[in-house]
């Protein structure tokens, strides 16, 4: 009896054991799928946990099909990636080499060109005469030269300027302004007085001189106006130097005869007259008798 106790007991204690392993082994397999779950990030300095490791920076290929299956557009990556243009005004492109302030100004006078309005190009014009840009100063002239006479104050300002381009650029607006007159009086007088003015720019004595030779076609057809020209011809020798030189050249081109003396050139102003009478009355004497004899035989 004692003895199938004790093979009972065995039996039990054994039957324990196999089910405390079976228990055992269960638990173990729980803790490993348990730990084989992503870690949450620990430590002070943010140590990656193994399931964080390998983690693109970029879209991975299904997340850039969904975003183009959803609608989304994905967000370029990379240095290669054009970068779209941004339109901007024409008139910057005209412009594009000046500082900003300058450039503002720039436009400013190129829009009221194009919109034909004298006043406010003048007005531009006159800011852009300013600016320490030399391109800027050359297109104000240009501006100026388009609104006409009252420029030519300003544009004969430009005549000293510093920039060589920028003063010959200037010349030849006052020069195209003054050419532009209808009054031939007008022209020589003003070219006579910037004549004076710039005695010392060979350039500018030329282009005057030649202005008041043109003009003075004109003028010597009248003994009062001829007298005016040489007068001032005569205001020109008297300031010597370069402008005696040159208002010989002038007496020269506009009378027809080499330069002697004051009384002479003030002789040819008078006598100019006399000389256009006699021919006119000469002139009349022929006709008078040219018809006479036509007359005659007629009869």
């Amino acid at each position: 009896m004692n003895r199938k106790k004790l093979i009972v007991m065995v039996a039990v204690i054994a039957a324990s054991a196999v089910i405390a392993v079976l228990f055992y082994m269960k638990g173990t397999g729980a803790a490993r799928e348990v730990v084989s779950e992503p870690e949450v990030q620990s430590g002070s300095e943010g140590t990656r946990t193994p399931a964080q490791k390998g983690t693109a920076a970029k879209p991975s290929g299904l997340s850039k099909l969904r975003g183009k299956v959803q609608g989304v557009k994905p967000q370029p990556q990379g240095e290669d990636v054009e970068e779209k243009e941004v339109e901007t005004d024409p008139m910057e492109s005209l412009f594009g080499d000046m500082a900003p302030k300058d450039k503002a100004i720039a436009i400013q006078v190129q829009k009221a060109l194009d919109a034909n309005d004298s006043s406010r190009t003048f007005s531009a014009a006159l800011r852009a005469m300013a600016s320490q840009d030399a391109e800027l100063r050359k297109h104000a002239i240009d501006a100026l030269s388009w609104c006409g006479s009252r420029s030519l104050p300003h544009l004969t300002k430009m005549l000293s300027d510093p920039n060589a381009e920028v003063a010959e650029s200037a010349l030849n607006a006052v020069q195209n302004t003054l050419m532009g007159l209808d009054d031939a009086f007008s022209q020589f007088k003003m070219a006579s007085a910037y004549l004076m003015q710039f005695s010392e720019n060979e350039d500018a004595r030329t282009v005057f001189a030649g202005i008041m030779s043109s003009a003075s076609g004109q003028l010597v057809e009248s003994r009062e106006t001829r007298t005016v020209v040489v007068e001032t011809i005569l205001t020109l020798m008297d300031a010597g130097g370069t402008l005696s030189e040159q208002a010989k050249e002038l007496y020269s081109e506009i009378t027809g005869e080499d330069w002697v003396n004051r009384s002479t050139a003030l002789t040819w102003a008078k006598n100019s007259d006399d000389d256009e009478e006699e021919t006119q009355s000469e002139k009349t004497e022929e006709a008078k008798q040219t018809e006479e004899v036509r007359q005659t035989a007629i009869y």
